[in-house]
């Protein structure tokens, strides 16, 4: 039997004029915070920023961090497991209406407004919440969260 991991990824919130700064792979039915895993010995920030570079050709600067969210979902029938590691992040460059140019072939971006995040099936889903908050100007206190069942 194959053993699973536990992939730990680190995504960044962009917030601009009303807007948060989302990805999409080709061909899914999904949406996700921009970001991507952290490698061996490297810090999450970094990844983060060295992600931004290498999906968008744009500086970044993480900021706050606002939390973390394991999740659980089916990915081409296998069933995959992360822990997301949430920070602000600053991209000068990246302001709406135009989205970041992708420097990869599968990866799109978009900016949506709160009331689109249910409709673009923003993944892990307990995020909607959280950027709407901040989205409206608020400070949430640390998030966790897991779509896990039966575990909050």
């Amino acid at each position: 039997m194959k053993k699973q991991q536990v992939e730990t990824i680190v995504r960044g919130v962009v917030c601009a004029c009303g807007y948060v700064l989302l990805c999409r792979t080709e061909g899914a039915a999904n949406t996700y915070l921009p970001g991507g895993h952290i490698d061996f010995g490297e810090s999450a920030r970094a990844a983060l920023a060295r992600e931004m570079m290498e999906e968008a050709g744009l500086d970044s600067e993480p900021g706050r961090f606002l939390g973390c969210v394991e999740h659980t979902f089916v990915q081409k029938g296998e069933r995959k497991s992360e822990i997301n590691i949430l920070f602000t992040l600053d991209m000068p460059g990246a302001e709406p209406p135009e989205p970041p140019r992708p420097l990869e072939d599968r990866l799109g971006f978009l900016w949506a407004r709160p009331d689109e995040l249910d409709e673009l099936a923003l993944e892990p889903a307990p995020l909607r919440g959280l950027l709407r908050a901040l989205l409206r100007g608020e400070s949430p206190a640390v998030v966790w969260a897991s779509t896990y069942g039966g575990a909050a």
